[in-house]
């Protein structure tokens, strides 16, 4: 196990950092402390290596991305309705980023800082915590909030993160790592990776993404992935049956460290990874990160996962608890196991 570090200088003229972490079986993580982003995640297959992240080489590119490309998003993963929300009796207005609501914790929020990070490595795991402290005047969300996110490699080729939050006030937290995978060979397309999510439930979203409160079976529908349709396929059915053209949807999953609320896999490629998760919620979002003029055309080389609590869960009963209570630390933690086929 071993970890290595170098640095880089940001469009914004911050000194960022690079970390390789390394396990003894040739598997690789790379993270970079701008945004806690996770930039790669590189397994040997032979004599050749596999990305199974939509990458990019040059890390300040992710400084600005749009598509929050696997990077950490929070206080709150996801929309909140009309950047609103009340605490007890206390009432808070947030500075909306996408139309009247508030999207992955807003334009100050955990994707957009440089956190600080340590390194420990052991006989069996390697590791690289993050630290940042964010403030009300940061982001808007009451009092301050003291985020540490450890990224950890195993040697079984899995890799842990844990998400942690504490503050001296009730505030949010929901945040999650907004990962996109193409473990296909090529890595052009999703058309040929399968997903597979143990959900049989999806959330009903208005025109701006928006939970309307209803939770609807995916049984007989586009949305059914509980048999791990290929992407192409299930694209091809969402555009026959509601004319959509792609996935931004929540699903109700099982919270789990045994039995993982999805799975992505390659057939042709013999490889898959599956994703564990200790919180409700899963979002899946197909996109072309890379390339703006295929996106345009709805040809995607990319599927994100979002594993959280379901989105807008303070403006709806029965979707979860997002309230970190006062002088109270509360740590979520997701899983990724690659594997062969």
């Amino acid at each position: 196990m071993k970890t290595t570090q170098s640095t880089y200088r940001n469009a914004h003229g911050e000194t960022c950092t690079r970390y390789v972490l390394t396990n003894d079986k040739g598997t690789s993580i790379i993270i970079l402390s701008y945004g806690a982003t996770f930039q790669s995640f590189i397994v040997t297959e032979g004599d050749e290596q596999h990305d199974l992240l939509v990458s990019e080489p040059n890390p300040d590119v992710y400084t600005d991305n749009v598509w929050n490309l696997s990077k950490a998003v929070g206080p709150v993963a996801g929309r909140i309705s009309n950047a609103a929300f009340t605490i007890g009796q206390t009432p808070y207005q947030l500075e909306a980023n996408e139309g009247q609501n508030l999207l992955h914790g807003g334009p100050h929020g955990f994707a957009f800082v440089n956190w600080d990070g340590t390194v420990e490595e052991s006989t069996d795991q390697v590791s690289v915590t993050l630290t940042h402290r964010f403030t009300e005047e940061d982001d808007g969300f009451p009092g301050p909030l003291e985020a540490t996110i450890t990224y950890e490699l195993t040697n079984d080729n899995r890799v842990n993160v844990n998400l942690t939050g504490h503050s001296d006030m009730d505030t949010l937290f929901n945040p999650t790592i907004h990962v996109y995978w193409n473990v296909t060979d090529s890595g052009y397309t999703i058309n040929n990776q399968w997903l597979k999510i143990n959900g049989d439930q999806r959330v009903v979203t208005n025109a701006e993404k928006i939970p309307t409160g209803e939770i609807v079976s995916v049984a007989d529908t586009a949305y059914d992935f509980r048999e791990g349709p290929d992407m192409k396929t299930a694209l091809d059915a969402l555009s026959a049956e509601t004319g959509g053209i792609e996935f931004d949807d929540a699903y109700e999953v099982s919270p789990s460290s045994q039995v993982p609320v999805a799975q992505v896999g390659d057939n042709d490629g013999h490889r898959q990874v599956s994703i564990y998760s200790d919180r409700n919620g899963l979002v899946i979002f197909t996109a072309n990160p890379q390339s703006t003029a295929r996106q345009n055309l709805h040809d995607y080389d990319a599927l994100a996962t979002e594993a959280q609590t379901l989105p807008d869960a303070i403006n709806h009963d029965g979707f979860g608890n997002i309230v970190l209570p006062k002088n109270e630390t509360v740590t979520h933690t997701i899983s990724y196991q690659y594997e062969r086929l």
